[in-house]
């Protein structure tokens, strides 16, 4: 069985997402729906900015 990108739990992309450069974060944003909704989450900016 192989998991999916879409399939990983949102904290897991979080922590992911924290360790990109601004430019590819926005690239990586945009790859599915997953991160696309993820992108739109209220609580998204304040989390990946709380380091």
């Amino acid at each position: 069985m192989s998991l999916t990108f879409a399939a990983c739990p949102q904290d897991v992309l979080l922590e992911f997402s924290k360790q990109l450069a601004v430019g590819d974060l926005f690239a990586y944003l945009s790859v599915c729906r997953t991160t696309r909704e993820l992108r739109h989450e209220r609580t998204f900016g304040s989390k990946l900015f709380s380091r």
